[in-house]
Parts: C-alpha cells; structure tokens; sequence
C-alpha cells in the first residue's frame, strides 16, 4: 500500500531506505539539529563520508543534495539535503518546493521499481527558521504528488505540537 505516514520520534532512528538530512551546505555536523542526531548516529565513518564529499564535489548548494551509505544507521542511504534559509532567501518557498522534489524524484529513480521507504523531517523549520506550518503544507503536498512511487514516504517530527500541526493539514489536504 502506498501512504504517506506521520510519526513523532528521531529521524536517525527510522528504518527504510532512505533517511533525508537537513544539512547545512558544508555537511557539518551540529549539535541538538536533526543533522546532529544522523551524524550521531551515523558515527565517525559518516562524518568522513560527508568531508570528503565536499572536498571533491564542493558545498552543497540550498536545494540541492549529496548521498552517503546509511551506516550506523537503519538505512540504506542518507540524501544530505540543504534547504532555503528564511526570510533571508527571497525564493524560499519555490527552493523549499523544489527541495522535496529533487529528494523524492531522485530517491525514486535510484531504485527504479524496488519497494522503497523514505524517512523525510520538516527541512528548513529549524535552524533554516522557515515557519513551520508553512513548510509542512509544502511538505505534505510534495509528499502526496510522490507517494505512488514509494511504499511509504514516512513525515517525521520531533515534537507533538509539530506531529499535531502536520497532522490537521494533512487531513485538510
């Protein structure tokens, strides 16, 4: 069955296919972020990973992404993602848009045909300050143009305000 679920938890913590990391554009990890509980998570190996994709491939531009191993992780893959910064970038709504799109449309390509899950946070309402409602309406409606491609698209948050606030759209939508 394809669905699109919600959950409350870690994201380092979910099992599928692909975990996807509100990075920063240097794939550094920080402290108290989601990138900072994959990269806890992921160990030592996932933070070489992503220091020498950036020393051959460059900082990650804001929409864009880099993939490494899962590691410690359970998963197959991480897609490092770097979402708009608000209210700095004029375009955050269009490069947040495109963000979920290049994810969810590489993700699917990468295994073309094979059952896949992909676990997905609310990217850009942290650090990034993109209002949270905001990003979730965006989140979930990119979600739902993608679900038929996976088995699940798993919409994961760390509180229960936020699991609330996601919730009551995605039953407006």
């Amino acid at each position: 069955m394809k669905k699109i679920t919600l959950a409350k938890g870690n994201i380092a913590e979910q099992e599928v296919t692909f975990i996807v990391n509100a990075a920063n554009e240097e794939l550094l990890w920080e402290d108290k972020t989601v990138n900072g509980m994959i990269h806890l998570g992921g160990g030592y190996q996932l933070t070489q990973a992503c220091e020498a994709w950036v020393k051959q491939h460059g900082k990650v531009k804001t929409s864009y992404f880099a993939v490494t191993e899962g590691f410690n992780l359970s998963c197959d893959y991480i897609i490092h993602v770097v979402g708009p910064v608000y209210p700095c970038n004029r375009n955050a709504e269009q490069e947040l848009i495109n963000t979920y799109k290049n994810v969810l449309s590489w993700a699917y390509r990468r295994l073309f045909m094979l059952p896949s899950s992909i676990a997905i946070p609310a990217i850009s309402t942290g650090a990034f300050q993109y209002p949270f409602k905001d990003a979730t309406k965006i989140q979930i409606e990119i979600a739902k143009q993608y679900r038929e491609f996976y088995n699940e698209i798993r919409l994961v948050y760390y509180t229960d305000e936020d699991l609330e606030i996601a919730q009551e759209i995605l039953n407006d939508r």
